[in-house]
């Protein structure tokens, strides 16, 4: 099944597919959580084609952002209706992903890892997320990575806003987080840090 999706995610993305599109979400209907399982250990495989991975990483993101209050809603129900092996086995491959050899990759990491964590930080069930994009910002990590993770973060604030004046029933996020993330980017951008 691993090698159909990679093939259905490459012609997906390389021809707009509809056979393959179709496959996809066929395999959504069928089984959401091992869709998205499969879809995390393609972007974490890095010996794999890099438009299957680029392709999962959408493919996820798109799964769980919507445009209306009921699409929203129901695809972050979703998701929190996973095992929380199956979501945190997609967390920990999107962070393995994150810190990817292929220099294109982390930037697609950093949208899907960002719709995940806007569903999961409000209910303080990503506690790790905010220190490893800390230490990848502040570590001597590649600057692709680097960039990457400070996107995520900006991205996951940019959702959250968007999704709470969607939705309006979203926790609020624990200040400590908010400090956190907050604390990562101003210190990121200061003139005096090196990179």
């Amino acid at each position: 099944m691993a090698d159909q999706l990679t093939q259905a995610l490459i012609a997906a993305g390389q021809a707009g597919d509809k056979q393959a599109e179709k496959y996809l979400d066929d395999l959504q209907n069928q089984n959401f959580g091992e869709l998205v399982r499969l879809l995390s250990q393609e972007i974490a495989g890095e010996g794999k084609n890099f438009t299957s991975r680029q392709m999962a990483c959408l493919y996820i993101k798109n799964a769980l952002a919507g445009q209306s209050i009921a699409t929203q809603k129901e695809k972050h129900d979703r998701w929190k209706t996973l095992p929380a092996e199956i979501r945190g086995e997609c967390k920990k491959n999107m962070m393995t992903a994150m810190r990817s050899s292929n220099p294109d990759l982390p930037h697609f990491v950093a949208v899907a890892a960002a719709e995940i964590a806007v569903i999961e930080l409000p209910y303080k069930e990503w506690d790790d997320l905010v220190a490893i994009l800390m230490e990848n910002v502040t570590s001597s990590f590649d600057e692709k990575i680097k960039i990457a993770s400070l996107e995520c973060l900006g991205y996951v604030c940019d959702r959250i806003v968007d999704v709470e004046e969607l939705v309006g029933t979203m926790p609020e996020l624990d200040h400590t987080i908010v400090d956190r993330m907050l604390t990562t980017i101003v210190d990121a951008v200061q003139p005096g840090r090196p990179d």
